[in-house]
């Protein structure tokens, strides 16, 4: 019952008291079936995972490490259990910036998942994308590549067009494709993910990045009406908290002066509307908790905007309100 409850506040997001709980759990195990148990060790991996949720690293690697261990004395090489703390342990190491025991751990699960699973089987697959992640952030791209299009390919094939999984494996394999300078590649999957991002599932921290690299893009081609889509995309997801409306600001504000670059008879109406669009979302920004001055001043997203009254007036404003609270 603990560990259910456990497991519940878990996926509410009440971390720390399912900590207490999945503690607990642990202790009950220990003394009712004994330390190397299989559902002991369950209770350990649910332990860890809830010290992971709250960023607590050291006491995570420890005990993944034990389980680890003692499900290598007594159960199989190829169990689940024992190919699941393996790749937590990998993850852990991975967050830790520990890539080569990462690499290491990674590598060798997915090869005993590949002896015992099926191809498609979606462990495997997870298992790819994992090792895959491990490649790019060591710089690895091209192995990192072969992999991303591989599940990419495999989850087309066997899944539903608008799987949470699949639309994942588009904004990995659309990330490596930026970071090889592979944008037109890139794009394409960006655009089919945003389509579909709103399907229940879909990782929210997955929009940021894709419309973040579509921006990037499309900026760097100095693209108005793209980017001006691009921050339309952004304004759908309806921000709320400081820090997403001032990047709305940002986007309208770089979009107002690329616009009066583009050629057109009604390039200086636009970019005025943009830039009116930019103000209103710096406001709402201020309004919202945006307290940083100094960024706001310094930052050249702005720039289309600091020749206006308006702007400079309200830089005055959260400077002189920043230098009161702060004497």
């Amino acid at each position: 019952m603990r560990a259910a409850l456990g497991l519940m506040l878990d996926r509410l997001g009440e971390y720390e008291q399912a900590r207490s709980q999945f503690e607990r759990a642990r202790e009950l195990y220990v003394q009712q079936l004994g330390p190397e148990h299989p559902e002991t060790l369950r209770s350990m991996n649910n332990l860890a995972n809830s010290y992971a949720n709250l960023s607590r690293q050291t006491e995570v690697l420890k005990l993944y490490g034990a389980v680890l261990e003692s499900q290598q004395r007594v159960l199989p090489m190829d169990h689940p259990d024992t190919l699941t703390s393996m790749n937590h342990l990998a993850i852990t190491y991975a967050e830790m910036n520990r890539q080569d025991e990462a690499l290491k751990l990674l590598e060798e699960v997915l090869k005993i998942r590949q002896r015992v699973l099926p191809k498609d089987h979606l462990d495997t697959l997870s298992s790819m994308n994992n090792l895959a992640l491990c490649y790019a952030n060591l710089s690895r791209l091209a192995d990192a590549l072969k992999l991303y299009e591989a599940v990419l390919e495999t989850q087309q094939r066997i899944l539903p067009k608008d799987h949470p999984e699949l639309l994942l494996s588009m904004v990995n394999l659309a990330l490596s494709l930026c970071q090889a300078d592979r944008w037109g590649e890139a794009i394409g999957l960006i655009d089919e993910f945003l389509k579909k991002a709103d399907q229940p599932g879909v990782d929210p921290g997955l929009w940021p990045t894709a419309i973040e690299l579509r921006w990037m893009h499309f900026r760097q081609a100095g693209d108005a009406a793209e980017c001006r889509a691009t921050a339309e995309r952004w304004e759908q997801m309806h921000p709320t908290d400081a820090a997403s409306l001032y990047n709305a600001a940002c986007y309208r504000a770089v979009v107002a002066e690329l616009q009066t670059k583009t050629p057109g008879d009604e390039s200086v109406q636009l970019a005025q509307a943009d830039a009116e669009r930019a103000m209103e979302w710096l406001r709402q920004a201020i309004e919202a908790g945006w307290t940083d001055a100094a960024h706001l001043r310094q930052d050249t997203d702005l720039d289309g905007l600091r020749e206006r009254q308006d702007f400079q007036e309200l830089l005055a404003e959260l400077e002189s309100a920043q230098s009161k609270s702060n004497p």
